[in-house]
């Protein structure tokens, strides 16, 4: 019996010894990973972290220790990914062998905490008309970021906003506003800097700028030239590329002036009018100037291809004629006045008046010479004879080489002469009334200084209806007779107390009795 136990003793351990050593083979037929992740400035384990086995795509996670393995690997080389948001993803190869586990301890760099743009390049293209655009910054990281957007471009004009705390996973709206006209012909880059607490990212913008033509310009004839002024005039020929956004003139001393060594740049406003004109003061008498106009666009200053040259005048005395006084018509005086404020250079050598019954009298009219030579101030002359009816003033000053006319003085009399009829009448009716009021308001008139108005005859009255448009001033039209009528001094033929009268309608000639209503106008005799 005992040897019975014995040989089943054996047995059972023989077969546990081949039990074993079947486990241990099968264990020796395959390799095993065991690894860990570290951060790769602090050296602390890093949880959490996503690792991939390449070829076979068999995932895990670091635990909180920052470890991980992989088992039963057949032996060979594999890659061994590990990733994590905030973190750079890195990828090591690493050789297992059978039955032997491979240690793999690797490291991962945390991102840098900053703002980018949503972007890689805002593109404003070759559209003239657009000039804003906007894009997003984003925080991607972990935690609240500063920001503050940098530019040196000087076609990029706004940002708006410019600076700011993005919240982590938040973005933000910015935009973008250039200036076209500071572009250069064709394609343009800038770059806008975005940065953060920790860093920075950075943006492409673009745009395409239109081509660059200057405008094309002319000069024209100087006009209005004087002692000390002159009126420059020019005229756009081309716009240019871009359109010019200022015009003027520039003038000097020597030909071909410029912006720089102008003796003033004179700016115009811009209209729509391509003609364009400014008024220079300050200049020097007798002296020869060239001017040119100018036009200013993104292509830079054009100036027109010619230039004009001119002389300014040597100074003239300035003469002012100033109101004629003390009218009296029926004497026939007047006292002429005028004011020399400069004397011209040389001085005038003759001061007076002209006068004439036609407008703009010259010294081949009427001439009235008045004391003085080279003198400033007022001057005047007494006058007797002059005409009774309207006159035309004007002082003058003579130089070596010219006359100068003072403005116009009218002396306007208040009557027009009718000399076919022999008589003056007046310009305004003197009322209505009847006939014996009209007499005596006639009568009694002094218009002039003359103190002979009386009514007119009816043949007198015939002349001034003939004459109505020339003087003026008549009622011809109503809704009565009586209201487009005037009284006559001659009585009528046919009714001892009836006067005839004239219809300033029609010119019809009638007569009514001595207290009918009917309009007034004087007449006076001229003297023969």
């Amino acid at each position: 019996m005992k040897k019975l136990l014995l040989i089943l003793y054996i047995i059972v351990g023989i077969a546990a010894f081949a039990a074993c050593s079947s486990d241990l083979s099968e264990e020796n037929e395959y390799g095993s990973i065991a690894g860990s992740v570290s951060d790769r400035t602090t050296g602390e384990p890093v949880a959490t972290v996503n690792v991939k086995l390449q070829p076979i795509g068999t995932s895990t996670v670091t635990g909180s220790d920052g470890t991980f393995s992989f088992n039963f690997l057949d032996e060979g080389t594999y890659t061994i990914e590990i990733s994590k948001e905030g973190y750079r993803a890195n990828t090591t190869e690493i050789n297992v062998r059978r039955g032997d586990p491979t240690r793999a301890h690797l490291l991962i760099e945390r991102i840098p905490s900053i703002v980018t743009a949503d972007r890689e390049t805002l593109d404003f293209g070759d559209n003239q008309s657009l000039n804003t655009l906007s894009f997003n910054i984003v925080n991607s990281s972990y935690e609240d970021l500063e920001w503050e957007i940098e530019e040196r471009c000087d076609w990029i004009t706004e940002i708006k906003p410019e600076k700011g705390v993005l919240k982590y996973g938040k973005t933000e709206g910015i935009v973008v506003v250039i200036d076209r006209d500071k572009l250069n012909a064709g394609e343009n880059k800038a770059v806008i800097v975005i940065r953060s607490s920790q860093g920075s990212s950075q943006m492409n913008v673009t745009a395409v700028g239109a081509e660059r033509i200057l405008p094309k310009l002319n000069t024209l004839p100087v006009a209005d030239v004087k002692s000390s002024t002159a009126t420059f005039n020019g005229e756009i020929v081309e716009a240019g590329t871009p359109a010019y956004t200022e015009r003027g003139f520039v003038y000097s001393l020597t030909p071909n002036p410029t912006i720089e060594n102008t003796i003033a740049k004179l700016t115009c406003t811009m209209t729509t009018n391509n003609q364009f004109s400014f008024t220079a003061q300050e200049l020097t008498h007798s002296t020869t100037y060239y001017v040119r106009a100018y036009a200013i666009n993104a292509a830079g200053v054009a100036y027109s291809t010619n230039e004009v040259k001119f002389s300014t005048n040597i100074p003239v005395p300035e003469v002012t004629t100033l109101d004629v006084a003390n009218v009296n018509f029926s004497e026939g005086t007047a006292t002429l006045r005028g004011e020399i404020s400069f004397a011209g250079i040389p001085a005038y050598t003759e001061r007076g008046f002209v006068w004439s019954t036609l407008p703009e009298p010259t010294v081949n009219d009427n001439v009235v010479v008045a004391n003085g030579v080279g003198e400033i101030g007022a001057f005047s002359k007494y006058m007797t004879g002059m005409p009774k009816t309207t006159y035309y003033v004007r002082a003058y000053a003579k130089t070596v080489s010219s006359t100068v006319y003072g403005n116009e003085k009218s002396v306007s009399s208040e009557w027009v002469e009718i000399p076919s009829a022999g008589i003056a009448v007046q310009r305004q009716d003197l009322g209505r009334g009847t006939w014996r009021t009209a007499k005596v308001m006639c009568e009694t008139s002094s218009l002039g200084g003359f103190t002979d108005w009386r009514l007119p005859t009816k043949e007198e009255l015939m002349a001034l209806y003939n004459n109505r448009e020339f003087i003026g001033g008549f009622e011809t039209s109503g809704s009565s007779a009586e209201s487009v009528s005037y009284w006559s001094s001659t009585p009528s033929d046919s009714y001892e107390t009836h006067y005839y009268y004239v219809n300033f309608y029609n010119g019809s000639l009638g007569s009514c009795g001595l207290n009918y209503t009917l309009n007034i106008r004087a007449v006076r005799t001229l003297d023969k």
